[in-house]
């Protein structure tokens, strides 16, 4: 099932719910990968009181040492105007830093820096009420941890 298609159930569900319990409501939630005012309006439209935010590594960090921060500024932003709950989920490797997306990056150096610059840049810099997460789930064959059920590598 596509991300569409489990965004689309949501709000299905969503909208046969009655007005009245669709107050923000704090244990509940949308996952999204974008948070535009658009998505923002359909969250607060459904009452969800936190949302989680998928920041990819790929496309936050294309380029080594060179973060583009514009996309998950806005998305940070529109969840603040919204009073909204934020959990980060950080995953996804850049191509210049390990063998495939879903790979253990060659050095742990380079995800530590990138999680480090999250951290620091919507905690210290902008003082967000954040919770991160990062994607740390063995996934073998499908190259997480590079096949590693142990996660032996998985540490600095």
């Amino acid at each position: 099932m596509t991300r569409s298609t489990i965004a689309f159930y949501v709000l299905v569900v969503g909208l046969c719910i009655p007005s009245s319990v669709l107050a923000q409501n704090d244990r509940f939630g949308v996952v999204t990968s974008v948070l535009d005012p658009d998505h923002g309006a359909k969250v607060t439209e459904l009452g969800a009181g936190s949302v989680r935010l998928d920041f990819f590594w790929r496309s936050i960090e294309p380029s080594q040492d060179n973060p583009q921060w514009t996309d998950v500024d806005r998305f940070m932003q529109e969840a603040r105007n919204r009073n909204l709950k934020i959990f980060v989920s950080l995953s996804m490797t850049p191509s210049w830093a390990g063998p495939c997306e879903s790979c253990m990056p060659y050095n742990l150096g380079d995800w530590y820096d990138f999680v480090w610059r999250v951290i620091h840049r919507y905690t210290v810099l902008n003082n967000y009420n954040v919770v991160f997460g990062v994607w740390n789930e063995p996934n073998p064959g499908l190259g997480f941890l590079n096949d590693d059920a142990y996660a032996s590598q998985y540490k600095l």
